[in-house]
């Protein structure tokens, strides 16, 4: 549910008018002197509330004014440059981007920046026609490889793409029409990733409901920035003007973020950023939580060691919406310590029996509601469908430890010049193995623990006669309660199996016609389940044995691959029915290069847009499911039965017999 531009704003400023109210409520009404301890833990709760609602008011001013802009017709004649960087990832995940950058619809070049210098990747540039780059070093890290490129092409705009971001043809022609304005500097795009049972997301394959942690990010608080006119350079799907580039001195070096870093010099020197909300890459997300926080680390660390050299309330050049929109994207790191202390404060209070405030009067009870509802409300409508209130809490206890090490990282400079490239494929379930899930869960391990032993201890004290007081334990133990959830919910995800495949399978309903290799009868049909370049799985209504091997004919999204496979497993779906339906695992025999591409295309071009789509329809949460019922008069629903088969549907146009 998106809402008009005057709820937008008249909810915002009604929030912030109810959030400084129930500061000034809180600083004059309720903090606890009557010791110490007392006064401490109020004024410890009162500082992590303000950076709260201080960070709120942040997201407020970044989503003032959401706007996409229009297309533009495309600029004929212009030269572009594409670079791909890598280091240790690998070639069969490096290929599929390749392969659709080299088809993207404009003219350009492709350029493989391999800092592993590695003579497959070499072999494989030179097979798909691209220009392949190695330097002799990897100072300066992915920035310094980047540099390297620039230094030795000319294109008049350069697009960064990441190894695992496969572009859409388009891609190209959907951005270049935007630099008609002389000052743009560069257009971001969002970083949409098709391995969607990543642990940065929540997804519900069933109802077609997915949700992902920069969801909010790349299609709210970006477009938002176009107001300001500072989007953020996000690392890879972005198309810059090289002029630009060179007028701030190429990527900056200083700090493991280059792209932060590079954004925010570019915004000071008064070239204009954008950007759109069209889905025009799809990448591989943090697979489990060891590479989740390596990553987070690295972007932590990163964003708030640029206040070292480039402190956005100071860099000349950047007006002051620009100075506090780049301030928000720093300080949102630096949260963890003030979560940690929203997360201790209950359970410290059923250990103490020392409540952080003076009293819980009902008039405080009310106060907090009213400010709770009016705040998370407004986050909800303002973030187009996109926010979850759940799930950001859910993630801020998964990140604050990661937070709170990459701030203390970032001030005293420990590890804040190691550059760790987030692991993809064979690589992530190497890092697992090797680091365990433990060091990464620890923290909500303990929390866990504190929480028992407070709920316990809080409600012993009126049995042991240490406390009269019943009602005092109410409130912290619902608040210890829910954060309990939160760190049980964290531990359960982080313990999930990790994929048992490398390559991701993608849901893929599209028609195969089979027979077996002795060819016995007319050619069959069923219809894959999810499909990669490796196998796929098969639902068809005849019965093979394991290890039977088919002549398979793959069509959909324009492609037609012919191929063999072999069964490896054998699900029966149907028994009892009307009819025998199975669901074959099939594993593909001896694919050449161009089936390889042919698959990956139909997977990434045909079925991740696909499954966008429909998660897009089911957007909106409760007022949004209201909304589309309104719009179509509340039908109803069909009243017949449907069987559940998967069947493909053989359509003749009438031109031939």
């Amino acid at each position: 549910m998106v809402p008009s531009t005057f709820t937008r704003k008249f909810l915002i400023l009604f929030a912030f008018v109810v959030c400084v109210f129930y500061l000034a409520y809180r600083a004059i009404f309720t903090f606890n002197d009557t010791g110490p301890y007392a006064l401490t833990a109020s004024i410890a709760l009162y500082v992590a509330e303000c950076f709260g609602i201080f960070n709120l008011f942040l997201f407020f001013l970044q989503v003032w004014d959401v706007t996409e802009p229009p297309v533009l017709p495309v600029l004929e004649g212009r030269s572009v440059d594409v670079f791909i960087p890598t280091f240790n990832e690998e070639p069969s995940l490096l290929r599929a981007t390749l392969e659709a950058c080299v088809r993207m619809d404009y003219p350009h070049k492709t350029f493989v920046l391999d800092d592993g210098r590695r003579p497959e990747v070499e072999a494989l540039a030179r097979e798909l026609g691209v220009n392949y780059i190695a330097r002799p070093d990897n100072r300066h890290f992915k920035a310094g490889n980047l540099n390297y490129a620039f230094e030795r092409t000319d294109g008049e705009f350069v697009i960064v793409l990441d190894a695992d971001h496969v572009p859409e043809p388009h891609f190209i022609t959907r951005l270049i029409g935007y630099f008609r304005d002389d000052r743009l500097g560069y257009v971001q795009t969002p970083h949409a990733f098709y391995n969607f049972d990543s642990f940065q997301a929540r997804l519900d394959h069933k109802n077609r409901r997915y949700w992902e942690e920069g969801h909010t990010f790349y299609y709210v608080i970006q477009p938002g920035r176009n107001y300001w006119g500072c989007p953020i350079f996000a690392g890879s799907a972005a198309m810059f003007r090289r002029t630009a580039i060179r007028d701030v001195g190429l990527m900056a070096t200083e700090t493991i973020t280059e792209d932060l870093h590079t954004g925010l010099r570019m915004n000071a020197k008064g070239w204009r950023s954008m950007a759109i909300n069209e889905r025009l890459v799809a990448g591989q997300a943090a697979p489990d939580i060891t590479t989740f926080h390596a990553q987070r680390m690295r972007w932590g660390t990163g964003n708030q060691s640029i206040m070292k050299y480039d402190n956005p309330l100071f860099i000349r050049g950047l007006t002051l919406p620009q100075r506090l929109c780049y301030l928000g994207s720093m300080l949102h790191w630096a949260g963890g310590i003030f979560k940690l202390i929203i997360y201790l404060t209950p359970i410290a209070m059923l250990f103490s029996g020392i409540p952080p405030v003076k009293e819980f009067t009902p008039e405080l009870i009310g106060v907090t509601l009213i400010y709770l509802i009016v705040s998370l409300t407004t986050m909800k409508v303002v973030s187009n469908g996109y926010g979850s209130i759940i799930n950001s809490e859910l993630f801020s206890m998964v990140n604050f430890w990661t937070q709170i090490k990459s701030t203390f990282r970032a001030i005293f400079g420990f590890g804040s010049r190691t550059f760790n490239v987030t692991p993809k494929g064979q690589a992530a379930q190497a890092l697992r193995k090797k680091k365990g899930v433990w060091p990464f869960i620890r923290p909500q391990t303990y929390l866990i623990i504190l929480s028992v032993l407070a709920l316990f201890w809080g409600w012993s004290r009126p049995a042991l006669g240490i406390s009269d007081d019943l009602f005092k334990p109410v409130v912290p133990s619902i608040w210890v309660l829910i954060h309990f959830w939160l760190a049980y919910k964290v531990t359960q995800r982080a313990f999930w199996p990790a994929d048992r495949r490398v390559q991701t399978r993608h849901t893929v309903n599209v028609p195969v016609e089979y027979d077996t290799m002795a060819g016995t009868g007319a050619p069959r049909y069923g219809v894959t389940v999810d499909l990669n370049d490796t196998g796929m799985a098969l639902v068809a209504y005849e019965r093979f044995a394991p290890q039977d091997v088919l002549r398979l004919i793959i069509r959909g999204a324009g492609e037609v691959i012919k191929c063999k496979g072999e069964v490896r497993t054998i699900t029966d779906l149907t028994r009892g029915q009307v009819a025998d339906g199975f669901r074959y695992g099939i594993q593909f025999l001896n694919l050449s290069p161009l089936q390889v591409d042919a698959l990956s295309r139909i997977c990434l071009h045909y079925g991740v847009p696909r499954m966008y789509s429909e998660f897009d329809q089911k957007r909106g949460g409760f007022l949004g499911g209201l909304q589309k019922k309104l719009d179509r008069g509340m039908a109803q629903r069909r009243s017949e039965f449907r069987n559940p088969y998967r069947l493909p549907i053989v359509i003749n146009s009438g031109t031939s017999e």
